[in-house]
């Protein structure tokens, strides 16, 4: 016989043989309370399983980029070698290849990849008060929350003593302005009463692409010379340079 879920399980009954809309991509599943029958609560098995694995594959992830960045830091560029990372790390070579591609990856991190998808669909289809603070945190979230604060201000002095490295990866970030200005286009193009400016969609939207980019420039230089070492302490610092940006252009 099922049961009710415990009242103070917070996950939300659902009634079965009712199809779930296909934009819900959510997992539900139907509990044994055992907790009020055995005095045990039940759990998904195999969510559990997936989360664990997750949590490793992370905390992996992380061990590699931690030590790749500290060793360059700490000898330079040319002086640490996938053998010196995979050593610090605790990993085989064969474990480091299945989580990055090459050295450089594990320093500098993955190219810039767009907002997912479902990020993407998230951000088309609610109205946003501030379009520009609204890019910056698709855009922030897609790049940057997955990172601690400390890797994040490694690489970035990595990048500032070896620019030759990082700016051969540098041209991907046209396309990625591209591609976001799209999204934003067709944002404007569902949402006309949103738009500010009189010239065609696709140029407002490019518009709000570079000062939200140019936000988050600024942003990351103020947090890198502040004392705040989180990550959102960084988000927090985009929000600022995006106000002072805006308030400067206010006064023209």
């Amino acid at each position: 016989m099922l049961a009710a879920p415990h009242s103070a399980d917070p996950r939300p009954p659902r009634t079965t043989n009712v199809p779930f809309p296909a934009a819900d991509h959510r997992i539900y599943w139907v509990q044994f309370c055992t907790e009020c029958t055995f005095g045990v609560r039940s759990c998904p098995v195999q969510e559990e399983k997936a989360s664990l694995r997750e949590k490793k594959r992370r905390a992996t992830l992380h061990a590699i980029e931690d030590h790749a960045t500290r060793l360059v830091c700490e000898r330079g560029y040319e002086s640490v070698t996938v053998e010196d990372i995979c050593t610090a790390a605790g990993v085989s070579r064969r474990t480091f290849f299945n989580y990055v591609d090459s050295k450089e990856i594990a320093i500098f991190g993955r190219p810039a990849r767009l907002p997912p998808p479902d990020a993407q669909h998230r951000f088309l289809h609610t109205t946003h008060a501030d379009l520009v603070a609204a890019v910056v945190d698709t855009l922030f979230d897609a790049f940057v929350a997955e990172h601690d604060g400390q890797l994040l201000r490694r690489r970035k002095t990595i990048r500032q003593a070896h620019p030759e490295i990082f700016y051969a990866r540098f041209a991907q970030s046209h396309e990625i302005h591209q591609a976001v200005a799209g999204m934003v286009t067709r944002y404007l193009d569902a949402h006309p009463q949103r738009r500010r400016l009189t010239c065609p969609t696709e140029h407002e939207a490019h518009a709000v692409v570079t000062l939200a980019g140019a936000a988050m420039q600024l942003g990351m230089r103020r947090w890198m010379n502040g004392t705040g070492n989180t990550v959102e302490a960084l988000r927090g610092s985009i929000h600022g340079a995006l106000d002072d940006l805006t308030a400067i252009e206010k006064e023209r």
